[in-house]
């Protein structure tokens, strides 16, 4: 159906087009033919249709209630025919022996067949949408977006796999809605923030690395080792014979080995090019940090001790620094490592083959994660707090910064940091969160993002954030975080007097009795969780008090009778605009005994109580 200004219409594929009149609601058929399927410009509508008697099928266009044929096309023993506007032109589908047929119609009604990918080919196809001057097939496998370019369709998109998508829709935000037929409703914030699943579905992400130049390696619970180019394009796989769990891995650009570790006794080292794998014992097995100083000294820190190598396949050529569990190490530069202890932080400096420990305010530095930003060493502490330091100036000054913006009271516990240029991403309780410190700013990637699981490591590429969860790695665009999002339009949505729901209007006119309201409002559209709301009730009141975030009503108790305005605005936190509801005024008139023409009356009694009093007093005078 669509909706015209002055009639409704209907295509039906049993009983021909009707049209109803707004006004009157007087139904008049204006055509028996048969809709099989309909696409909409802005003002006018062409339809495939089925022509009875003769059962051949044409291609009609109504504008108003007068239908012209285009063209005629021969559909006959095909399966679900459907048409698609596409750029002003038409695309027509249909199934003939179990595949999938698409015939592009030019304007001047020039029919050409276009081979259908091989991905589509046998899928079923319920709708096809065009969205950004783009083709959206809505299929049993989700969705597929192609271009259409000389009558060949190039650069796909597969999203939402496995799911059977029946439409799909772009909203204000540029937030993709999808309907499936199994799994209710999907939506798709940005199509470049993208979800991959290991092989084996048994195999849990355990250990992640970057290679640089966009490439990483990922490791799992079974010893799998998947090497992968941005954008998380998979290129090769490893496998332990044992398929033992890899705990952490760390590539040496020095020797051009991938270094293993395992839980227990096991650590291997593996040449990514040729796949050569050696195994070693107790040699880097449940390492806590490994990273190279310099093109001499490899330190490798466990759950015992801090040592460093000298050469990787070689153990007799090790040095011990200290005997303690590490949590992490940092190189700074080719002489300096900070080296995060369970009992404090310290720095090592191989000019002198000397460990110090650093301390703050005389204490020790009880260190979750460390990150070198500019020039500067950040240490994020057990305490919830920040400890900084010059990298030239390393231990004899820190200060302390500390996180002011927390949402949702998250706890203020800190791991795995790192550097981005002038932000810090980091993790909280499985959170992706980045932090801004010239503006004491934080964004959670999670927060209105459609992304729900807990990360558990991630990677900084140049465009984007890789995060792993125990099933999954995320592609996630850096810059969605700074995505302004609009507001979507605020309604009243339901008025209560007295705990009764009253029709939704501009003005009430209440008894002064009728003096506690509730008022419930929304904002609809992905994102609307995130909104913030302010009211005014007073009409000369001109400050906007601010709504609690998990309200979505405000209840007004004894209000004194008189004139009440009330104004509502709202805005999501990524947006910059506010939206406004229609405003309401409400009119509590004065109980009778403090209205004007009472207390007029109440005076001139008693004056004339009075008068009449001193008339009798001076009558009795008189007497």
């Amino acid at each position: 159906f669509q909706v015209k200004e002055a009639s409704l219409q209907l295509f039906t594929r049993s009983n021909g087009i009707f049209s109803i009149n707004r006004k009157s609601k007087v139904v008049e058929k204006i055509s028996s033919k048969l809709t099989l399927s309909a696409t909409k410009g802005s003002d006018e509508t062409q339809l495939l249709s089925l022509n009875p008697p003769q059962d051949d099928f044409s291609i009609d266009l109504i504008n108003n209630d007068t239908i012209t044929s285009i063209t005629t096309i021969d559909l006959s023993n095909v399966i679900a025919p459907m048409i698609t506007r596409f750029q002003e032109e038409l695309l027509v589908h249909y199934m003939l022996n179990n595949e999938n047929k698409i015939i592009h119609i030019d304007a001047q009604n020039r029919k050409t067949p276009l081979k259908v990918p091989q991905e589509l080919r046998t899928n079923r196809i319920y709708n096809i949408k065009e969205i950004n001057n783009q083709l959206w097939f809505c299929t049993n496998d989700g969705v597929w977006r192609y271009s259409l370019k000389e009558y060949n369709f190039n650069n796909p998109l597969h999203l939402l796999k496995s799911q059977s998508i029946s439409s799909i829709i772009k909203d204000f935000n540029g937030n993709l809605w999808a309907t499936s037929l199994d799994n209710g409703l999907f939506i798709v914030s940005d199509i470049n923030k993208r979800r991959f699943t290991l092989e084996n579905p048994k195999e849990k992400v355990t250990a992640s690395y970057s290679l640089g130049s966009n490439k990483m390696v990922v490791a799992t619970s079974l010893g799998g080792i998947y090497l992968y180019e941005n954008p998380l394009s998979f290129t090769k796989k490893h496998q332990l014979k044992d398929s033992n769990f890899i705990e952490y891995l760390y590539y040496d650009t020095q020797y051009e080995k991938l270094i293993i570790s395992g839980i227990g006794n096991d650590s291997y080292t593996l040449d990514l090019d040729s796949g050569h794998l050696i195994e070693h014992d107790l040699f880097y097995n449940s390492a806590k940090s490994i990273t190279r100083l310099n093109d001499t000294l490899l330190f490798y820190g466990n759950f015992k001790e801090a040592l460093f190598y000298k050469n990787p396949d070689d153990k007799s050529q090790v040095y011990t620094i200290r005997q303690q569990r590490v949590k992490e190490a940092l190189v700074i530069d080719n002489n300096r490592i900070i080296i995060s202890f369970i009992d404090g932080t310290y720095m090592y400096d191989a000019r002198y083959d000397k460990l110090i420990e650093l301390t703050h305010k005389n204490a020790s530095i009880y260190s979750n994660s460390l990150t070198l930003k500019q020039d500067e060493l950040w240490i994020a502490t057990k305490s919830g707090t920040f400890l900084i330091s010059e990298k030239d100036d390393l231990g004899s000054r820190f200060r302390e910064s500390v996180i002011t913006q927390l949402p949702n009271n998250e706890s203020t516990i800190f791991n795995n940091i790192q550097a981005d240029g002038s932000y810090l991403w980091m993790l909280s309780n499985g959170n992706l969160t980045r932090y801004d410190p010239e503006h004491n700013k934080l964004k959670m990637i999670s927060n209105g993002n459609s992304f729900s699981e807990v990360v558990n490591d991630y990677i900084i590429t140049d465009k984007d954030v890789i995060t792993f969860s125990s099933k999954s790695i995320y592609r996630i665009p850096k810059n969605i975080l700074d995505k302004r999002n609009r507001t979507a339009p605020i309604t009243i949505t339901d008025v209560k007097l007295q705990e009764m729901s009253l029709p939704i209007d501009s003005l009430y006119r209440l008894n002064y009795d009728e003096n506690e309201i509730q008022i419930n409002f929304n904002s609809t559209g992905y994102g609307a969780g995130e909104m913030k709301y302010e009211y005014i009730l007073n009409k000369d009141e001109d400050t906007w008090r601010k709504v609690p975030s998990t309200l979505k009503q405000l209840d007004f108790a004894s209000l004194s009778p008189g004139e009440y305005r009330f104004k509502l605005r709202g805005k999501r936190s990524s947006s910059l605009e506010y939206q406004y509801a229609t405003p309401i005024t409400f009119m509590i008139e004065p109980p009778y005994w403090l209205s004007y023409w009472f207390i007029i009356l109440m005076v001139a009694i008693v004056i004339l109580m009075v008068y009449f009093l001193m008339k009798y007093q001076q009558r009795k005078r008189n007497k």
